[in-house]
């Protein structure tokens, strides 16, 4: 799992970061508890990786509130689990990209 975690991070930062983050080499990583991840490129460009944030008892109080993350240029979930899920449906009309979960109506 935790192997699936760092290649989506490897993927999106090379996706996002590009030129700049050569030029500047800033990124930065917050975790939130379990397996959810803020990682904001060098660009700007914030990613969300596994949202389980209101319910997990690790997640700092402050982002149990979604809007204390701020703007979210993408969501990734590395399986459909709760505890990866978790409120990525809550966050995806405030990404500015879809959310594709697989899940069915």
């Amino acid at each position: 799992m935790m192997k699936q975690i760092l290649r989506s991070i490897v993927v999106m930062l090379a996706l996002f970061a590009g030129q700049a983050w050569a030029q500047s080499g800033k990124v930065e990583v917050l975790w939130l508890g379990q397996s959810a991840i803020k990682l904001t490129t060098s660009g700007g460009k914030v990613i969300v990786i596994d949202p389980y944030l209101i319910k997990n008892p690790k997640t700092p109080d402050q982002y149990k509130n979604l809007d204390a993350l701020g703007k979210v240029d993408l969501i990734l979930v590395t399986h459909a689990h709760g505890d990866h899920l978790g409120d990525a449906p809550e966050l995806a009309p405030r990404a500015a990209t879809s959310c594709p979960s697989g899940r069915t109506a």
